[in-house]
């Protein structure tokens, strides 16, 4: 059964990066929530605008740092969440020892609709606070959304194999 453990050794892989990406999301979330307070605290000190006005630079810049570090904040929080569901099923998954297992497949589909869930409301909230801030940045969540499609029809294949095993018995 060299297929199952190579597919064993890819879920271990892919349990490191998901862990790796959730363990960046919170120090994202934390370093956004702490760059937050500081811009909304300093960022309208006489020092910083004589700073910019020093440099050539409009003190528009603070509104838009400061609507970085929130919407940098949001996102991250959507991702620690998206994200403790991932690695959780890489643990379930190597646990049961194969993907082809009917709860591994329905928590499968689940991550899925998650990943097409959270990213849009990701998106809503965060273009949201940039219409309010008058700020235009390109934030996409495009790829998370097309890794939830994979995971749905992915679990349909496995679930496709687990039903044809069953007749096969």
């Amino acid at each position: 059964m060299k297929s199952l453990e190579r597919v064993q050794k890819i879920s271990k892989v892919l349990y490191v990066l998901s862990y790796i990406v959730f363990v960046c999301s919170i120090v994202g979330l934390i370093s956004g929530f702490i760059g937050s307070i500081c811009v909304g605290i300093w960022g309208n000190s006489p020092e910083v605008i004589e700073y910019l006005e020093s440099i050539n630079e409009s003190t528009t810049i603070i509104r838009k740092v400061l609507c970085i570090c929130i919407c940098v904040t949001i996102e991250c929080a959507f991702m620690i969440a998206l994200y403790y569901y991932v690695k959780r099923f890489y643990k379930n998954e190597l646990k049961t020892g194969t993907p082809y297992n009917q709860s591994v497949v329905k928590e499968m589909r689940f991550i899925g609709i998650l990943h097409l869930i959270l990213p849009l409301l990701s998106t809503i909230i965060v273009s949201t606070i940039m219409f309010c801030f008058n700020v235009d940045l390109s934030m996409s969540n495009l790829s998370s959304i097309m890794l939830g499609i994979v995971y749905i029809i992915l679990s349909y294949v496995i679930e496709c194999g687990i039903d044809k095993k069953k007749k096969n018995d």
